[in-house]
């Protein structure tokens, strides 16, 4: 059995983005198979800056019996074309989807993509060996047996249930084998839990809402050995709200420095403003923190509570000031074009940016992601808000056409967009740090401000 993984090719949109850090979810489903000692092989196309027609040629020419891909919404047509290549040179050739897109709309992804035999809804890392076993025997009997996937037999679609899979104790899990991405300069990035207590409208909750947490130890183990292996200085937290469970947070920390790892690493996450802590963010820099990211998504108590993200603008502030109080940097993520968002509260939302004075801000695209509240709101056109396309390729948060708003034009909200990094970066006298942005990001700039007037 002749095994793939891929991580689908960069998107023109990000043709000026640098991937240093491995896609997570392929590195835990390669080391389930790495240690089920199943011969597989990396594709790591971000990283190595491998577009759609040169990954086609590689995964074509190599002959695999299986080729897997790890997809999000707007990856998931170039996945659909490259399958598709393949299969017209190598018709045995089976392929096998999962990742956000597919998660959230299993069924209608299989009926969209002919050429897929097999969709893995939710996490199987566990089991993914199997699966691939029973898929390259073409033993559909026993793949019957598996909840939580969807897959081809004779030309019809088979499940049992489309629910996505869950696994309650992730300290089973082997580490991601990022050392099989061949490459000693990627720089991976850590999960010390999974899941969001938050239930924002505009999140797929990949990893659902209920919080599983790796032993401490086991995360520091895995720190310790990457680090050494690749050298690495820095590292980030990929918790998708790393405070949000403070008496882990703690042993995490304490671990961290009971190691000595704080004098030798520094390390970023993210977090939610609800779960800002003074105290815990002391001790987050005595154990190697340096920044802090804060989904701050709209300067408006209206449209947070629109759109459930359980914060006001006064806690926001607060939280800013806890972690630039405990001398750590702090980023500011900002979403523009909510559930009944007009040109009054975007305005609010680029003056609280400017006068939070964060040490970095993001101003992106609000995108109705399949499986998300405010992909229904559009879907039936409420909310002030109105789906534009199905074209997959459109559902990015920087350039997208994918949806409309009733109280201004698609044209209006990505004025905005520069509208606020500018102001933010002019008002605050960041004049150095904002030519660096305009150099590193030059070439998505032109093709985004090019976007503004395409029809």
């Amino acid at each position: 059995m002749k095994v793939a993984l891929a991580l689908p090719p960069k998107q023109k949109f990000a043709q000026d983005q640098f991937h240093r850090k491995p896609q997570c979810g392929l590195g835990y489903l390669a080391g389930g198979l790495k240690k089920d000692k199943v011969d597989f092989t990396i594709y790591n196309s971000k990283y190595e800056n491998i577009y759609e027609t040169e990954l086609t040629k590689l995964l074509i020419n190599a002959g695999y019996d299986i080729v897997g891909f790890s997809a999000m919404t707007v990856e998931i047509k170039s996945v659909g074309r490259i399958a598709e290549k393949i299969k017209s040179i190598n018709k045995d050739c089976l392929i096998v989807v999962g990742g956000c897109h597919s998660n959230a709309i299993p069924r209608e992804t299989m009926e969209e993509f002919p050429q897929f035999d097999i969709i893995c809804i939710g996490e199987h890392e566990d089991q993914f060996s199997k699966i691939l076993d029973c898929l390259y025997h073409r033993d559909y009997n026993t793949l019957e047996e598996f909840d939580n996937i969807i897959f081809r037999r004779n030309g019809e679609l088979q499940y049992k249930n489309l629910n996505r899979r869950f696994i309650k104790d992730i300290n089973d899990l082997a580490w991601p084998a990022y050392e099989l991405f061949n490459n000693k300069t990627i720089d991976p990035a850590y999960f010390t839990s999974r899941g969001c207590p938050f239930g924002c409208s505009f999140c797929q909750q990949n990893s659902g809402r209920i919080i599983r947490k790796r032993n401490p130890v086991d995360v520091c183990d895995e720190i310790e050995y990457f680090s050494s292996y690749f050298n690495q200085k820095v590292f980030t937290f990929r918790d998708e709200s790393f405070t949000a469970d403070k008496e882990h947070t703690i042993a995490v920390c304490n671990e961290l420095i009971k190691r000595g790892l704080n004098k030798k690493l520094q390390w970023t996450c993210e977090t939610h403003s609800r779960s800002a802590n003074y105290d815990l963010f002391c001790l987050m820099r005595e154990a190697g923190c340096y920044y802090v990211d804060i989904g701050v998504e709209s300067g408006s108590d209206e449209i947070l509570k629109a759109t459930g993200k359980s914060t006001t603008v006064e806690i926001i502030k607060n939280a800013v000031k806890m972690v630039k109080k405990a001398k750590l940097k702090v980023g500011g993520l900002f979403i523009l074009g909510h559930p009944f968002e007009t040109k009054k509260t975007m305005f609010k939302t680029i003056s609280l940016g400017v006068r939070l004075n964060p040490d970095s801000i993001t101003f992106s695209m609000m995108t109705p992601f399949p499986g998300t509240k405010v992909y229904d709101y559009a879907s039936k056109h409420e909310a002030g808000l109105r789906l534009l396309t199905k074209d997959w390729g459109k559902y990015d948060n920087i350039s997208g056409y994918a949806m409309a708003w009733d109280n201004f034009s698609v044209t209006t909200l990505k004025i905005m967009q520069p509208i606020g990094i500018i102001i933010y970066y002019l008002y605050n006298l960041r004049i150095r740090q904002f030519i660096s942005y305009l150099n590193r990001h030059k070439k998505g700039i032109l093709s985004y401000l090019m976007s503004i007037f395409k029809k």
